[in-house]
């Protein structure tokens, strides 16, 4: 026998009856209960994603995917604009729980990406309902294009990690206040009461069971700011994290715990009277406590913009000796033989003049061709192009950040004490950068006009610096 079923409970009984209808029976009532099958829920923990990456770098997606029975499948799509889907799945292994979480990566070099393309990508999760079909998700398409002058990505491992701690933060925050609502709500219940009866057994529960939501907020706190300490930058954070927890937590429990043993209303009202006033400014230090650490989490990731800018200008620096190199490899052997000739005036005439005729014969093939000539004026206006942006984007970073070598040093962290020292050498090889673009000889004739230089760069917007100077910053 099958039932119909249909998106609400209901109850059933079987009736029997003999082929004479003498005899009828009717057994008890069964309930049949139907649980709505939801579909899976998914979150994106990648909030910051730039909007160009090199095509060299991969981008990483942290996934979270729940649902109220178990995830099937989970799967990345990522398609260049008019060519075909590329699908990323999770293992199977990894599936079939009501939570999974996991990181894609996407390989653009094997996708093939080429400067100025443009890529989009959504997630699809898919529950395992049977019937009449699986409950299937997808996020609203992001899109993203490559550029080989694009920023680095933020590690998606610090992304996850600053996230997580923001979303335990507020989770604290959200549930302080429902159970500072709840506390209202009894002060305001026992002031409807007559001040000589005695505090009932019920509203001494309460009162127990408000201390120990208290106390559990508490160890919550106590245990966020653990995982601060662990992040030398946000040390500061941690500690004054540890003083709410271990004061106004603590106090605010001790405080309904012992109103819970009052021997009357009137006591118990004398005891809550100063818990409102307490419990507002509680909430008040953990909205403190947030708007701190995101401005933590700002820190943190210019720092790590820093340490990009001292990188790339390793690698600018890389590049123009090698473009230096080709330089002279390149050049024309008459003028690598002119010097040499000058410095000998007293050589014999026959040997010079043999000399001469050789360097003749052979300039026509030492020539730099107009394919050559071109390939160097690109070079070197790329070059240019780079250093100006370099010195553009380390002067707006030190203009807005000018406390970065500060905070590094206060923060007494290893690894910011490097980004410290190549903030102030970072000023120092751009200039020589430019200088040595400067020096090298126009290779072309009517290349490109070339981008504004480190100096001119500076004239226009002065970098700040750490110590509040006029001064740029000088090699350590």
């Amino acid at each position: 026998m099958e039932l119909p079923v249909h998106k609400s409970s209901f109850l059933f009984h079987l009736t029997l009856e003999s082929l004479q209808g003498k005899l009828k029976t009717q057994t008890s009532e069964h309930l049949v209960k139907v649980i709505p099958d939801r579909a899976p829920e998914i979150e994106l923990s990648l909030y910051n994603q730039p909007e160009f990456i090199k095509p060299t770098d991969g981008l990483t997606v942290p996934v979270k995917v729940l649902d109220d029975f178990s995830v099937a499948e989970l799967e990345l799509h990522v398609q260049k604009l008019d060519d075909k889907v590329t699908v990323l799945k999770v293992p199977a292994p990894l599936l079939g729980k009501p939570a999974v979480e996991h990181e894609f990566k996407i390989d653009l070099e094997g996708l093939g990406a080429q400067q100025a393309d443009i890529f989009t990508y959504r997630i699809r999760a898919a529950d395992n309902r049977e019937i009449p079909e699986p409950n299937v998700v997808w996020t609203t398409p992001r899109v993203f294009g490559i550029d080989k002058n694009a920023d680095q990505q933020v590690s998606a491992g610090v992304v996850s990690r600053q996230q997580k701690l923001r979303d335990e933060l507020q989770k604290i925050q959200q549930e302080f206040k429902e159970h500072k609502d709840q506390v209202d709500q009894k002060i305001a219940e026992l002031n409807q009461v007559k001040e000589k009866e005695a505090l009932k057994a019920a509203d001494q529960d309460q009162l127990q069971e408000l201390s120990k939501q208290e106390r559990k907020l508490a160890q919550k706190l106590e245990n966020l700011a653990n995982e601060l300490l662990q992040l030398p930058l946000y040390q500061k954070l941690a500690e004054q994290t540890q003083e709410v927890a271990r004061t106004d937590f603590v106090k605010n429990h001790d405080t309904l715990k012992a109103t819970a043993d009052a021997e009357n209303v009137k006591q118990a009202r004398s005891d809550l009277k100063p818990v409102p006033k307490a419990m507002k400014g509680t909430e008040q230090k953990l909205d403190q406590l947030a708007q701190q650490y995101d401005k933590l989490v700002e820190l943190e990731n210019d720092l790590l913009n820093l340490n990009r800018l001292a990188e790339e200008t390793d690698h600018l620096a890389n590049d123009l000796l090698a473009f230096n190199d080709k330089l002279e490899s390149t050049k024309p052997q008459s003028e690598q033989q002119a010097a040499p000739l000058q410095e000998n005036p007293d050589g014999k005439q026959a040997a010079s003049e043999k000399s001469k005729m050789e360097q003749k014969k052979e300039e026509a093939h030492q020539q730099r061709s107009p394919e050559m000539e071109k390939e160097l004026a690109n070079q070197q206006a790329e070059l240019k192009h780079r250093q100006s942006r370099l010195a553009k984007d380390l002067d707006q970073l030190l203009e807005r950040r000018p406390e970065l070598v500060d905070a590094a040093r206060n923060y007494q962290m290893k690894q910011l004490d490097s980004l410290v020292r190549q903030t102030s050498q970072l000023v120092e090889p751009q200039t020589q950068v430019a200088e040595a673009i400067q020096e090298q000889a126009p290779v072309a004739a009517g290349r490109p006009a070339a981008p504004q230089t480190a100096e001119q760069t500076r004239e226009a917007n002065p970098p700040a610096t750490a110590q509040g100077e006029n001064q740029p910053a000088q090699p350590a």
